[in-house]
């Protein structure tokens, strides 16, 4: 048992730090950082680091020292390790610890780090393990508690306000900014009303499968003013879009929604004050889920048994090969 205590997990969420505290917490503090100077100076063995708009999660296993040290005490800011860091993790996984209690798209995210961590080629270590065994887990729960048959996202809440505002979405200009998950998540939801007029604006190598048209990062303010929908979806530690470089009497010449699903946020607040703009933030979109949550909290009490019965199998597996 004592070498489950060589896995650790540090970070924040919503549940202690809201959109502003979780903010300041990634430009202050620097956790990424941080993890690169333990991992250069040989401090860690192995880790792997779960980043979404709700969450910034460091896993590690190591063997080596107390590395807690490192770690500052800072306000909603927890470490975690052993039992007490599978648990949270297997509750992440099958998304009791969202928002949306049992969504899928943080499934997908944990399985994302951990892909990302086997290309690049590290050795395997239990971490992997029990990485492997929170994802199975993830999986289980969905299928045995059917809880997504009536799916709720934060993207599909998104789309939503969008529809709110103008009734038949299909034939307005959308701009989205980032072409990672999220933006992936909300094209799919967009092309199933039929929207195809989808302009997406990116850096990297984009993670959307369907056809949209692509624009480099100078083109911002111009896509900007032609659209009646902009999604922000960034993970860029600094606003994407600031006012001062607006011309205010083309943005407020078109009626407009603007969706921020970043944090920190894509887009300067201000801009939401000007005529005819209205801008729904992240926390916004999360205070609107209805009916659906108590359903599923429910749904998730009654399954916390596979949460137990995932951490036994954990143990058992550890014991079978003495690690």
């Amino acid at each position: 048992m004592n070498n489950l205590d060589k896995f650790f997990v540090y970070g924040i969420n919503h549940n202690d730090l809201n959109l502003l505290e979780r903010e300041r917490f990634v430009i202050d503090f620097k956790p990424y950082r941080l993890m690169r100077k333990l991992i250069e100076e040989n401090k860690v063995e192995d880790c792997l680091i779960i980043s979404t708009c709700l969450r910034n999660e460091f896993y590690f296993w190591n063997e080596k020292e107390d590395i807690k040290e490192y770690f500052q005490e800072i306000k909603g800011v927890f470490f975690k390790c052993g039992l007490d860091a599978i648990n949270h993790l297997f509750r992440v996984s099958c998304g009791f610890d969202s928002q949306i209690p049992g969504e899928e798209q943080i499934l997908a995210q944990v399985k994302k780090a951990y892909i990302d961590k086997i290309e690049k080629g590290e050795r395997p270590s239990p971490l992997n393990s029990i990485f492997n065994k929170a994802i199975a887990l993830g999986k289980k729960f969905r299928t045995i508690s059917r809880i997504n048959e009536n799916s709720v996202s934060v993207e599909a809440l998104g789309v939503k306000e969008a529809e709110k505002m103008y009734g038949n979405i299909v034939e307005k200009n959308i701009f989205i900014i980032g072409a990672g998950e999220i933006s992936s998540s909300l094209v799919k939801i967009l092309y199933k009303k039929g929207c195809r007029n989808i302009n997406v604006l990116k850096r990297r190598k984009s993670m959307i499968l369907e056809t949209v048209n692509y624009y480099s990062f100078d083109e911002k303010a111009s896509l900007f003013y032609d659209s009646d929908i902009v999604f922000g979806t960034t993970s860029a530690p600094h606003t994407i879009i600031e006012l001062d470089e607006l011309e205010v009497e083309k943005v407020k010449f078109k009626n407009r929604l603007i969706v921020d699903f970043a944090v920190p946020r894509d887009f300067d607040y201000k801009i939401g004050n000007i005529e005819n703009q209205i801008l729904v933030n992240l926390e916004e979109l999360n205070s609107k889920v209805e009916k659906s949550y108590e359903n599923r909290c429910t749904i998730c009490e009654e399954y916390n048994w596979l949460i137990d019965k995932g951490v036994e199998k954990v143990i058992e597996w550890f014991e079978r090969r003495g690690i």
